[in-house]
């Protein structure tokens, strides 16, 4: 009698000593990284019912593009935002970690998931926080291997270098301001 028969399992018969092993179990896939959201801080001059978007920045392709994936909105003094799964690759730097500008709307605004257009022209953005996708075995750029894999946010350390870089910082510390003359982040 099998362990599994005592225990009321599967009811199989038992098939002796000298019968083949069963197959090996199947290998589940890897599982994406889930959904995520998060939420964070609108400066002064908050608009209620802004769009809030995440425009990831492919600059190691020619030409360079801003890809629209994950969306929310702002209440006056904070702001949601929701990424729906996996990063799409048209959103990603090849062999790279990727970051999003966090940009805010006028309400009312929509703006499909794909290339931001020329046109679209934010009222606001996160100059010193991006959101970070980071993929499976990706240690390029170099800041990246500070980040968990899938999402995470990512605070601006400015260098005199051509390219600043990026530490880990908790989501809810991202803020949205509405000076469009404030330097961004250069990590390209």
């Amino acid at each position: 009698m099998t362990l599994a028969t005592a225990c009321g399992g599967d009811d199989k018969p038992d098939p002796g000593p000298d019968a083949a092993p069963d197959a090996p179990a199947a290998v589940d896939a890897p599982v994406p990284p889930a959904a995520f959201s998060m939420t964070g801080h609108v400066a002064a001059g908050g608009t209620p019912g802004a769009v809030v978007i995440a425009g990831w920045v492919v600059f190691l392709t020619t030409p360079d593009y801003v890809y629209k994936y994950g969306q929310g909105s702002a209440t006056g003094a904070s702001f949601t935002l929701s990424v729906p799964g996996v990063l799409p690759a048209e959103a990603q730097n090849p062999s790279s970690g990727t970051a999003a500008v966090i940009a805010e709307f006028p309400a009312g605004t929509v703006i499909a998931d794909g290339k931001l257009p020329d046109s679209a022209t934010p009222i606001g953005f996160a100059p010193d926080e991006l959101l970070v996708y980071k993929p499976a075995g990706v240690n390029y750029p170099a800041w990246i291997s500070a980040f968990p894999e899938g999402y995470s946010c990512g605070r601006c350390v400015r260098t005199p270098e051509p390219q600043d870089s990026l530490v880990p910082v908790a989501c809810a510390e991202v803020t949205i301001t509405h000076d469009l003359m404030a330097e961004g982040c250069n990590l390209n």
